[in-house]
């Protein structure tokens, strides 16, 4: 049941991927569109993420397209919001220095102008670099250290909780809610 559920997703985004590369990326390259087609390169990012979790670098070429587009086009919401998911790559690459100075860069931006679940996102991947941070501390010693980085990874999941509740998204909800409980 399951593996046909993700079969007929992947198989949805092969056909949404097909649709946005040929049809509709040509037509607003063709009507000078530029919002539009860093919208789509953003959502086309989005969907090979999503549906190759095992390979987040899949979705670079389309990701870098839209840094680049929107940054030559000062479209600068889907700038920061590409840039929070470049940051989601790194981290899932386990790159949390660079995933962690990525969010805090593209922050300022995105929770100005930024759609509310990729500001609720770039808190969750903020609280995840915190916790994956918190595995390096194993000594007692560290203690004060390991108890500031909790609060920031709570904090950080409470601002992200608070974000996505607000588009009701069960799925990130329920990471948000497993990590808090295990904060």
């Amino acid at each position: 049941g399951l593996s046909c559920l993700l079969l007929h997703k992947k198989e949805k985004f092969y056909e949404a991927e097909g649709l946005i590369t040929s049809g509709i990326l040509p037509l607003c390259e063709k009507h000078c569109l530029h919002y539009l087609k860093c919208h789509y390169l953003l959502n086309l990012a989005v969907m090979k993420i999503e549906t190759s979790k095992h390979d987040p670098t899949i979705a670079l070429p389309s990701l870098l397209d839209c840094l680049s587009f929107s940054e030559e086009n000062s479209i600068d919401s889907i700038h920061a919001s590409a840039l929070s998911l470049l940051a989601k790559v790194f981290l899932e690459m386990g790159e949390v220095k660079k995933a962690r100075s990525i969010i805090k860069a593209a922050l300022p931006v995105l929770l100005e102008h930024g759609h509310i679940l990729y500001q609720g996102q770039a808190w969750l991947t903020l609280a995840k670099c915190t916790l994956l941070e918190l595995k390096h501390f194993e000594t007692n010693e560290d203690a004060d250290l390991k108890l500031g980085l909790r609060k920031r990874a709570f904090s950080d999941l409470q601002k992200a909780a608070y974000l996505i509740e607000q588009i009701n998204d069960v799925n990130i909800l329920q990471e948000i809610y497993y990590l808090t409980a295990h904060t």
